[in-house]
């Protein structure tokens, strides 16, 4: 039996759905990193869970569905080091 590929668009803070050894799962996307031995693409993944904090390495190859919904928290805080960057005048350093 052939099986069909399908092609998910992944970006950080997407709600994501994927299977896994426990059944379908359900968590947001933390991070993006490619694997050292084969180069495979890998979403790091904030679970839905009773306990926070608990992360999982998926390939995003395996990932049934991808929303973006945005953080998971409404008290995320984020910063982009590159756009909030400041210039100290000489008389500030």
């Amino acid at each position: 039996m052939t099986e069909a590929v399908h092609t998910v668009s992944v970006a950080i803070h997407d709600r994501v759905t994927f299977d896994s050894g426990d059944g379908i799962q359900v968590g947001y996307v933390n991070g993006l990193r490619r694997d050292i031995s084969n180069g495979e693409m890998h979403a790091w993944i904030e679970l839905d869970h009773q306990w926070p904090g608990i992360f999982c390495a998926v390939p995003v190859s395996t990932i049934l569905t991808a929303d973006h919904v945005g953080p998971p928290s409404a008290m995320w805080f984020g910063s982009d080091c590159a756009k909030e960057h400041i210039e100290l005048s000489p008389m500030e350093r």
